[in-house]
């Protein structure tokens, strides 16, 4: 980000004609969507009121997009677009909860990044079960890459899948940012997500 950012400043001993300021610079994203674009096909200069219908609200190409934005505003943003492979899987990861809770608190976590943020309220005597399930229901109220459910053999577990396809979420993990009486949690690294994006004949 630093490097697509840095200013050029231009000297010169000629009075009343200096100038300083961006170079004429621009971003290029190559990443997954699931809009009306075409895949492969070049997006000159998206706009923030069409990035979502072109290449779908929580795609790799829209996230970076909007992440992008949030910290330069000055460089138009052009994309390529990337169809999912076909045949492709998505990462898994999880959250498995332990014990009785023994206090009232809210649960802070994070899975993956820090602008995928949740809270679920503990209440006390709460059991693993029953905190498990707020726990998926915290991350499936968000508009956020993430689909959680509950594990068939193990009430405890929270399984999460990441929504795009490939093996963009493999690694990545959850983080509980609070500690609650009676409780323990432990997460599980996402993995499993298989699949290569096609590429070819952009470059």
């Amino acid at each position: 980000m630093a490097d697509l950012q840095a200013p050029i400043i231009n000297w010169q001993v000629m009075a009343g004609d200096s100038k300083a300021g961006f170079g004429e610079q621009r971003i290029l994203l190559i990443a997954q969507a699931t809009g009306e674009a075409v895949a492969k096909e070049l997006l000159e200069d998206v706009q923030q009121t069409e990035i979502a219908t072109l290449c779908g609200a929580n795609s790799m190409a829209t996230m970076a997009y909007n992440r992008i934005k949030k910290y330069n505003k000055a460089n138009e943003i052009d994309i390529i677009p990337l169809a999912e492979p076909v045949g492709a899987t998505k990462a898994q990861g999880g959250i498995s909860v332990t014990g009785t809770a023994g206090e009232n608190k809210t649960l802070n976590f994070k899975v993956g990044d820090d602008e995928f943020e949740f809270n679920a309220t503990i209440i006390k005597d709460e059991t693993a079960s029953e905190i498990a399930i707020k726990i998926m229901n915290a991350i499936n109220a968000k508009d956020y890459p993430f689909t959680a459910s509950i594990d068939a053999g193990d009430t405890g577990l929270v399984l999460i899948d990441f929504d795009i396809a490939g093996e963009v979420a493999n690694g990545i993990t959850s983080r509980i940012n609070t500690r609650v009486l009676g409780l323990s949690f432990s997460v599980v690294q996402f993995t499993g997500g298989a699949g290569a994006y096609d590429v070819d004949g952009i470059f």
